[in-house]
This record gives C-alpha cells, structure tokens and sequence, in this order.
C-alpha cells in the first residue's frame, strides 16, 4: 500500500517519535506515536485505512477482550491482522496500528466509546461491533446517553455499514435503529441501572421473558440473529437453529458473550463461525487479564482481574472464587475517573464470606463500603504488602495452593499491580 507523500512523512515521523518513546523508557509508544503522525497529517486515518477490511469492536466494557477474541479468529484465516493489541484505542493509537501494518489489508480495532462516530466516518469499516454502554469516568466523558444519541447521529449518517448489536442492551440497540444491516446477539446485560428509562421517550423499561420494552414508545428488544444458551450460555444459535458451542480459557459468561459477538464479527469479514469459534478458544489472557501469576516464589498464585467501573466490578466479582481470599484495589487518577463514589453502586454482597485485602489509592473508600456490609476486610496501604498478606491469611486458613487468589484492581492500580508481580515473581 502506497501512501501519499505527507501520509508517509507522517508514518516516519510516528514511528520515530514511538521509539524513541521506547527506548527512553516513556512506555509503548502507541499513542505518542500516533499523535505525532495526526499532527503531521491530520487526514491519515482516512488514508491510511483506504482498501482495508475493518471491523470496529466499541463498548464501555469488554471491548479489549473482545477485539483479541476477533482478531485471533481472523488470524485463522488472513495471513495478517492489524489491531490495536496494547489497548490504545483513540484516533492516535489507531493511527499508529494501522500506519505499522502497512500491506495488511484486514484489521481488527477496539475503539474508546466516545471515538466511535469520528472512527466510523474516517475508517469506513466493513462491520462494527456495539457491545453496552454504561456509566464510566463521568468526571471526563460525556453522559452515557450522549454517547448513545452519538452512536445513533453516527448509525444515521453510515446505515450500510453492517453493524452487530446487543439486543439486551436498550442504549445500544437504540443507537442502531437506522441501521440497515444490523446482525442482534442476545449477549446478555447484567447491569441494567443505566438502561432503566427509555432512551427514546424517557418512560420506563419493562423487563419480562420475552426481554425489554419501553413503556410509552414502540421501542423493544428485537428478535436475535443469534442467541446465547445453554444453563451456562455456552451454546450460540442462530435464528434458523444452528448451534455452536462456545469454548473459552476466560471466566464468566460475559466472556462467552464477548466470545460470541468476536465469532459473529469474524463471519461477517469471512470467517467461518466454527472456525472462528475453534480460534477463540486459545486465548487465555488478555494484556495480562485473567492472567494466572506466581508471586512471592512458590506461594498462593494471583489471578489478576480488571474491572473499571460499576458494571465491570460486577462482571469480575460474579466470577472470584468463594469463601476465599480476596484482593481488591483502586486507584482515582485520570484515567480511572476521579470520583470512586460509584463504589456505593456494586454489590460487594457476594464477598461475604470470603476475607477481603483492600489497598490502592482509595482503599479507605472501598473499606467503608465494605464494612458497611460487614465484609471481613484489612486495608493495607503498601500493595506488595497487600498481596502478602493476603497470601499469608491463605495459607493461615488452609486455604487450596491450588486455587489462586482473585486480585481485582481498576486501571491503574491493576497496571502497578503487574509492574510489582514481574519484579517479584
């Protein structure tokens, strides 16, 4: 693919500011990278997304699992797929994907929620993704129903792209409604206190058997394309009855629900759905998620789980091991969102039982919120200390070597978190 004369300038210019990004220990260089080639071509996403097959992986939550889910699928079958693998998900670190792989000619992109209308309009993708929307860093990003009324003016304005949808999310099966080509999973939505109200009229969502319907408006659920089933939502069927099963190395139903809309994206860019499915299937961790990790020599492993916000917490807790050791951590910088006050919005509950390790930043925070359920729980400021101690009470309760403990951190405690275990594994 030959790029014209300030495209190119552009690239060269990204790819030197990213190693040097790397070299002087300032971390990846994805996004500096990518800024740096904006500044020198504004135009370089339209250009260089040009003769691309594209597909578009959106949401508030499990956009990075995923993406990584699409693009192994993908890999099954093209020789190369491009993608954002290290997370950097605005227009600099999509530039700066698409800009190194040069010559691939299909690409797999997860996109920050609030970057998905400008990314639809300068990449002109085959297929689009739109997973939930819910509540996250309110403090810096726009009200979760302005990020749907966005998506849906960016629907509007592109209908013939082929858009895969939530069917059980209200916000985001109303953002397609002008959507020509829209596939409906039923993926499943288990936080539903942002999708109460009828993002249409303002009347209220009923849930019933049959799924939602708003109360004053012909707003619904529509009909799957494909659907989730099975006692543990492991069997995927179609319309016409076809069944798959789906098979992951991930936790939790919502990463069979991630799973499903990666196959279904493959199929729609040329991937058999059981080939799709039979790639998935190999992913065990995702940028260092649900990763299993030795710390403190031989002790307690650490399983590590990231969760961002209320809906992500839930998805996380739903999946620890019980009546076990717990660490949780959260930090309130930038990128987490500076106001933690959505903690009074999680059931911790489903802790009880268990003995809770809390640290980070805002441990205090998270402490109160537990002891007002009456959860077992230490704060320790240090988090080395808190992982020790944690595998300290393990041992004292007799606890499985074999079962490792659950370690749930926001962004960027769960990024320290890491940074700590491979100095100390």
């Amino acid at each position: 693919m030959d790029y014209p004369s300030r495209a190119s300038l552009a690239n060269a210019t990204g790819h030197l500011a990213s190693f040097l990004s790397k070299v002087g220990g300032f971390g990846a260089g994805e996004t500096i990278g990518g800024a740096v080639a904006l500044k020198v071509d504004p135009d370089l996403l339209s250009k260089v997304s040009m003769g691309r097959s594209i597909a578009l992986v959106s949401a508030t939550n499990g956009k990075t699992t995923t993406n990584r889910f699409l693009a192994c699928a993908l890999a099954s079958k093209y020789p190369s797929v491009a993608s954002n693998s290290g997370g950097a998900n605005m227009a600099s670190g999509i530039a700066h994907a698409l800009s190194l792989a040069k010559g691939v000619d299909v690409a797999a992109l997860e996109v920050d929620e609030s970057w998905l209308p400008m990314m639809i309009e300068n990449l002109k993708p085959k297929c689009v993704l739109m997973l939930n929307l819910t509540r996250d860093q309110l403090d810096r990003s726009n009200e979760v129903r302005k990020i749907a009324k966005k998506w849906k003016d960016a629907v509007s304005l592109n209908p013939e792209v082929t858009y895969i949808v939530n069917a059980d999310d209200p916000l985001v099966s109303w953002s397609a409604i002008d959507a020509k080509r829209a596939i409906y999973v039923a993926g499943g939505q288990n936080w539903t206190l942002d999708s109460k109200s009828c993002p249409n009229c303002g009347e209220l969502i009923e849930n019933s058997a049959d799924g939602w319907a708003c109360s004053g408006c012909n707003l619904k659920r529509m009909k799957p394309d494909f659907e989730l089933s099975g006692v543990d939502g492991s069997i995927l069927v179609s319309r016409e009855g076809e069944k798959w099963h789906i098979e992951t190395k991930l936790p939790g139903s919502f990463n069979r629900s991630n799973a499903a809309f990666g196959a279904v994206a493959a199929s729609v860019m040329g991937v058999p759905l059981a080939e799709a499915l039979r790639a998935i299937k190999n992913v065990k961790s995702v940028g260092g998620r649900y990763e299993t990790v030795e710390f403190n020599h031989n002790n307690f492993p650490l399983r590590l789980l990231l969760a961002k916000n209320p809906a992500g917490w839930l998805e996380a807790l739903s999946v620890v091991n019980k009546n076990n050791v717990v660490v949780l951590a959260i930090n309130a910088r930038e990128v987490d969102g500076r106001d933690p006050s959505w903690l009074w919005d999680v059931d911790f509950g489903v802790l009880k039982g268990a003995f809770a390790v809390v640290t980070g930043e805002r441990a205090r925070d998270l402490g109160v919120r537990l002891s007002y359920l009456e959860i077992d729980h230490v704060t320790i400021h240090k988090a080395t200390d808190a992982l020790r101690i944690a595998q300290a009470q393990a041992a004292k309760l007799n606890l499985d070597k074999n079962r490792p403990i659950d370690v749930i951190a926001n962004y960027t405690a769960f990024q320290g978190l890491r940074k700590i275990v491979k100095k100390m594994r």
